[in-house]
């Protein structure tokens, strides 16, 4: 079974929580960088640190609305 989802018409509340969704990962992803650079993994943690950079770059797109969430997650 697949589900679709019409994006176009997520208001913007729904882009809210997108938001706080992909900021609270984003605080995640850095705790766990953090503790790998501790560590000494500094190479995963550059993995992981980038993963919170991306994931803080789509929560401020997210809180701009639809129009501008769809340019940055598709590149445009």
């Amino acid at each position: 079974m697949t589900l679709t989802l019409d994006t176009s018409t997520l208001s913007y509340a729904e882009m809210q929580t997108i938001a706080a969704d992909y900021e609270q990962s984003s605080v995640c992803q850095q705790a766990t960088a953090d503790r790998l650079t501790a560590e000494g993994h500094h190479v995963a943690a550059g993995i992981w640190r980038r993963g919170a950079r991306a994931s803080r770059e789509y929560a401020a797109a997210a809180r701009r609305g639809y129009p501008h969430y769809e340019a940055v997650v598709n590149g445009w």
